[in-house]
Parts: C-alpha cells; structure tokens; sequence
C-alpha cells in the first residue's frame, strides 16, 4: 500500500476514471484482490493494491506454480536467485523462503559497486560477468531486466553457465509478440560511444532512478537466441484474470 502512496495525482485519478479499478485473483497474494492502474500499459500499469504486482510478477508466479507446485514444494532445499533486490517478485521469494526452506539469492549492479561484495545488505552482481559458481542455482528468475544489459548474449550465457543441469530461467522482457525481429535501438560505436537507431528509452527502478537506458526491443526469435546458446526455450502465455489476457513469459530450461 506504502507504493501507492507516493503516486496519487491528476494522472492516477484520471487512469483510474480511464480504466476503473477491478477485483480479481492475485496470484501472488493468493486471493481475490483489487487492481488499480498506475500507467497506460497494462502489463506494467496493472498493480495488484495489496502486494504491488505487475503483470509481468503475476505471469512468472503463475508458471513458477505450474513448474513447482502450488506451493513451490518442489523447491524445498534448492537455490533460487532473483536478478534483483526489490518489487514484488523478490518480496514474494523473500517471505516464502521460511516456509519452503529454499535458498534464496538477489543481486543488484551499479557502476560503483563492486561485484560479489555486499552494501547494505545486498549482493553486487553484474549479470554480464557473474562471480556465482558453476551449476550453482536450479531456478533464476528477472523482471524487465535483459533489455537493459548491453551485451545480452553474454548475460544468458552466464545464467546457462551458473544453472544446474535440469534448472529453468524464468523471465519476462518487454516482447513484442506480433514481430518476430528483435529492434536493436542502440550500440557503441568504435569509440565506445553509445549510437542510437531510435529515440533513447529509459526506464526506471528504485536503484537507479528514471535512467535505465534500454538497448534493444525483443521479438519473438528471443526463443531463437536461447536456444543456440544451449536452452531449450519457448514462450509460454500464461492467461492471467486480472488483466483478462495471456501475459508471455520465457522459460529457458538448462537440459
């Protein structure tokens, strides 16, 4: 409730007047739940009141569900690493780890940070140059996070690389399902400097602020890069209530 604090102004009265408020299942919260709208976009703009979910959470936590059971039993005593220390998908893994009794893991990177070293509590990792070991984690999961790493490549190939055989990332991106081309928006030129094709797109996060420059727009051959690199991968659309449509989320399995 504290994040829906910070946002009420004209914009969020008049969304809400634009797309009303609605009671529905939150697959996070468990129950019924109400959902407001805090943007024009449904799948990051649908929060559930209670825990603060996107879409995007609500449709990882769903296929989570239908992988490893309705209380994630089948996690027990395994290791979880979320590629992130805050919103809705760490708290929930947070607040269930007592009661499953996995091993849970998140990471944040800043320029100023030093990777596998901890401040104020959270670990340092650039997804790009892990310092986890080999076949260490059976599930990893990210939120909006690969359109953001400038060298994508190299982060999945990171994740394969610290995955247990028979392990699953988990992911959503910002994916446009109608185009099977991924847009390439930006790239460093010989001199390092970065060369837009399109007009800059930030997002934001509580780390980082408004600033999280976006490097490209995934399309449909995401699946296609997954799979060269060594997953077996597909996009899974998960229907979700609240929305009233199927949210796409990624499951690349380590075979």
């Amino acid at each position: 409730m504290k994040y829906f604090l910070k946002i009420f102004s004209l914009r969020f009265i008049l969304l809400q007047l634009r797309f009303p408020p609605k009671i529905a299942f939150c697959v996070l919260c468990n129950h019924k739940s109400l959902f407001i709208r805090t943007h024009k976009s449904i799948r990051i703009g649908t929060r559930c009141i209670k825990c603060g979910s996107t879409a995007h959470h609500r449709g990882i936590i769903k296929l989570i569900k239908e992988e490893y059971g309705q209380n994630l039993n089948e996690l027990k005593l395994k290791k979880v690493y979320e590629i992130s220390a805050h919103g809705a998908l760490f708290n929930y893994f947070k607040n269930k780890q007592s009661e499953v009794k996995y091993n849970f893991y998140c990471s944040e990177y800043l320029d100023n940070w030093i990777p596998g070293k901890f401040y104020n509590g959270v670990r340092c990792e650039n997804i790009e140059n892990s310092t986890f070991e080999d076949n260490f984690f059976n599930l990893i999961t990210s939120t909006a996070v690969m359109e953001h790493v400038e060298n994508d490549i190299v982060a999945y190939k990171e994740v394969f690389r610290i995955l247990k055989s028979g392990g699953a990332y988990i992911f959503t991106i910002p994916l446009m399902m109608s185009s099977k081309k991924t847009i390439i928006r930006a790239r460093r030129d010989e001199k390092s400097e970065i060369e837009n094709f399109l007009d800059p797109e930030y997002h934001s996060d509580p780390f980082r602020g408004e600033n999280v420059f976006t490097w490209r727009n995934y399309g449909t051959d995401i699946t296609d890069t997954l799979n060269l690199l060594g997953f077996t991968s597909e996009i899974k659309e998960i229907f979700l209530e609240d929305i009233n449509e199927a949210m796409p989320v990624i499951i690349a399995k380590k075979m």
